[in-house]
């Protein structure tokens, strides 16, 4: 709320050259005999990717940028902003298929006896298939195994479902693969193969 009424941030602020380095880095003399601050290499493994914090703080960044910063004259706060780079950016380049009702779709061609009959017949060759590519990786101490997405994708590629006749891309498999993992067991009756 604060940042909409224009406070100012209390952010420590990098140090210029005149300043000395009070961070715990190595050092290094130069050519010309002065200390040379080195940075700490970097870390393998050391986290890299943006959380859903992060990618949310990234997105208004980028509204205040665009409809704040570089539009000074309309005088827009940051929430303005950023239903308009929701509305007018990222809701008309999302496919209809990503924003959708789970529940919905499962109830209407996943949870049927029909389907449920199919999944019954091949629940052999489909639990041989899960198991073929679950993750032999666990989050946690006791977490059932599960597949991951290299584990999908490399399925996709083995079964010749993610290829040029399909017509299926790697963003489209990436889409099935996050909307697919359960948040609650099947409905009771149906088996969906043994697998939930």
């Amino acid at each position: 709320a604060g940042f909409e009424h224009g406070t100012t941030s209390t952010a420590t602020p990098l140090p210029t050259h005149s300043e000395p380095f009070t961070t715990n880095v190595q050092s290094k003399r130069s050519t010309s005999g002065e200390q040379v601050p080195v940075p700490p290499p970097v870390q393998r493994g050391a986290k890299k990717g943006l959380d859903r914090v992060g990618f949310i703080e990234c997105i208004i960044r980028v509204a205040v940028l665009k409809y704040i910063t570089a539009e000074p004259g309309h005088n827009r706060v940051p929430s303005q902003a950023l239903e308009k780079v929701l509305k007018e950016h990222i809701k008309p380049a999302i496919p209809s298929r990503a924003i959708l009702d789970v529940s919905e779709f499962r109830k209407e061609r996943l949870y049927l006896t029909s389907t449920d009959q199919v999944f019954e017949e091949y629940k052999q060759l489909l639990t041989d298939c899960y198991n073929k590519y679950i993750s032999q990786k666990l989050s946690y101490a006791g977490a059932r195994k599960r597949i991951n997405m290299s584990g999908w994708v490399l399925f996709l590629r083995e079964t010749m479902l993610q290829c040029e006749v399909t017509g299926l891309t790697r963003r489209e498999a990436c889409l099935i693969f996050h909307v697919s993992r359960m948040a609650a067991s099947t409905p009771e009756g149906l088996s969906t193969g043994g697998l939930s």
